[in-house]
């Protein structure tokens, strides 16, 4: 049998991680890389947020991202008065962009009740 490629070995590696309880050292020594290559796969191509998302369902997601958004809405609101919005800021512009259109900086506050 040819050897894997470690193309090969990092999508098994991945695949493995998602479907398995493993620790890294087992999935180390199963696709035969070492444990800190697992380590730098997992966080560079951010496999713990990926299996959080399959095990969350649709409104356990919704639900928290309204959490984030209510901490957001909350720490504002606990600004200085006169402060809570930012102040008016002069446009600037991309050095790259054709049409020198300007970036303005905005905050927006979202609602915090869920639709759940």
């Amino acid at each position: 049998m040819a050897e894997l490629t470690n193309t090969q070995k990092k999508e098994w590696a991945k695949s493995l991680y998602l479907r398995e309880s493993m620790t890294q050292q087992e999935l180390a020594n199963r696709v035969g890389v070492s444990r800190v290559t697992i380590s730098n796969w997992i966080r560079d191509g951010k496999w713990e947020e990926y299996k959080a998302g399959l095990t969350l369902t649709r409104k356990e997601q919704v639900n928290n991202l309204y959490r984030q958004v209510a901490e957001i809405n909350r720490q504002i609101a606990e600004r200085p008065e006169g402060s809570a919005l930012p102040t008016p800021r002069r446009p600037t512009y991309s050095a790259n962009s054709r049409h020198r259109s300007p970036a303005w900086s905005r905050r927006w506050v979202l609602p915090t009740r869920s639709p759940y």
